[in-house]
């Protein structure tokens, strides 16, 4: 079960690099090369609950695949690129554009509804359940308990750009270069691992956790020339205790002398 939740969260992690690398948005889906179909415009976002059954969140809205990505379907079009997406299972799912904007389904992506904002510009959001959601503005924890109708701060005002509960009382969180860990629900963190030069960590982060001691986490330096980015991605096998850097890319590390001695002390731990 592990070792799928693993290959799972992988193929999830391909299409978040696309969206990191993020090009030119717009449009309706392309052709697909395999020619079985229009496919995502600019993946941005993916959820996986199976082997086979899976969303991507896109420039172009929200695509549903039930044969492992050979085949895709749009199940709703939106106004705004989606940025990130989730499911706890195959009925609850939630999606966030740019602006804020929360939407939820609870018939498998068959319908999606706008959920209530918290009265701030979310940058994250993860079901534990379906009454409970927890969020960040990046400004630290928001929980709802209520199924997204009301909204509490919980915790410090720490730099989240993302986070990952696997269950109430026990995530994680990260943003500007470091990883923070929750075993109370959000009321405290501990930080796991900082990364050289934490505040120049401004692009994307992303985290998640398949199992209570497996986990990923991506960082994005920011956009580059051309649309590209400078990448980290790291993983921890003992919830957190050690995390183990995987890919560094996609173009060379080294881009100015400001950069120099990350750069030698990444590659050395590669």
């Amino acid at each position: 079960m592990v070792r799928t939740a693993r290959v799972l969260f992988i193929l999830s992690m391909a299409l978040l690099v696309l969206g990191c690398s993020r090009g030119a948005a717009g449009g309706s889906g392309e052709a697909n090369g395999h020619g079985s179909g229009p496919v995502p415009s600019v993946p941005l976002a993916a959820a996986f609950v199976d082997e086979i059954r899976g969303w991507v969140g896109a420039a172009d809205g929200i695509w549903y695949t039930e044969d492992g990505g050979r085949r895709w379907t749009r199940r709703v079009l939106t106004q705004e690129p989606v940025i990130r997406l989730g499911f706890l299972d195959s009925h609850h799912g939630w999606a966030l554009t740019p602006s804020g904007a929360l939407l939820r389904t609870e018939s498998g992506g068959e319908e999606w509804t706008p959920a209530e904002n918290p009265g701030a510009s979310l940058r994250s959001v993860d079901l534990v359940s379906p009454a409970q959601a927890v969020a960040t503005d990046g400004e630290g924890l928001l929980v709802s308990r209520d199924g997204g109708r009301t909204w509490n701060r919980t915790g410090p005002p720490l730099p989240f750009a993302d986070l990952d509960f696997v269950r109430e009382d026990e995530g994680w969180a990260a943003g500007m270069g470091q990883i923070w860990h929750t075993r109370d629900g959000g009321k405290t963190w501990e930080a796991q691992l900082t990364l050289p030069e934490p505040d120049r960590w401004q692009g994307f982060t992303f985290v998640r956790f398949p199992s209570a001691t497996s986990g990923w986490v991506l960082f994005c330096l920011g956009q580059g020339a051309a649309y590209q980015e400078t990448y980290l991605l790291y993983s921890t096998a003992d919830g957190g205790r050690t995390w183990t850097p995987r890919l560094i890319g996609p173009w060379p590390w080294c881009c100015c002398p400001d950069y120099l001695s990350t750069c030698a002390e990444h590659r050395a731990l590669v």
